[in-house]
């Protein structure tokens, strides 16, 4: 398996509702590059259409419909992620903590695992870098993708 965990973010949002002329960052890495397995974190925000069950579903299905017109086979697992908000480092370093536990310990040996730093915020990006330090036997990639547009890259840690 080859597996993927990363957030979406606005670009991918833009991207999404069609106010971005790029795929955003986690529909460029799903093209350019071969997963099997995504586990997209979807915040959930009621205040806010970018973060609601609507918008998850809406990710689930344009995913999916972009990568077989690509023939591409990736299975999306939505992981529905509460926080107190975007700007809330305890919350999205717990959010982050369980989902890298659950992945982690579903990583057989060969198997590839990938954490996709660019979608999301800044906070996003630094938990997952502490959380990573914390699982020191998992052997991880990181991805990023450098600007918006740009294909990604993994960069050693």
């Amino acid at each position: 398996m080859n597996i993927l965990l990363s957030w979406y973010g606005i670009s991918d949002y833009r991207a999404l509702t069609r106010q971005s002329v790029t795929d955003g960052p986690l529909l460029s890495a799903l093209l350019e590059l071969t997963f099997t397995d995504l586990f997209l974190l979807c915040p959930i925000d009621e205040y806010n259409i970018e973060n609601s069950p609507e918008t998850h579903t809406a990710f689930l299905k344009w995913y999916k419909e972009r990568l077989t017109d690509a023939g591409k086979t990736t299975n999306v697992t939505i992981v529905p992620a509460t926080v107190s908000g975007l700007d809330d480092l305890d919350s999205i370093r717990a959010v982050e903590r369980r989902a890298f536990h659950f992945v982690s310990q579903n990583v057989g040996e060969g198997d590839i695992f990938t954490v996709y730093l660019s979608p999301g915020t800044s906070l996003m990006a630094f938990a997952w870098g502490e959380i990573i330090r914390e699982y020191p036997n998992t052997n991880v990639r990181l991805l990023i993708s450098p600007r918006v547009g740009s294909k990604p890259i993994y960069i050693p840690y």
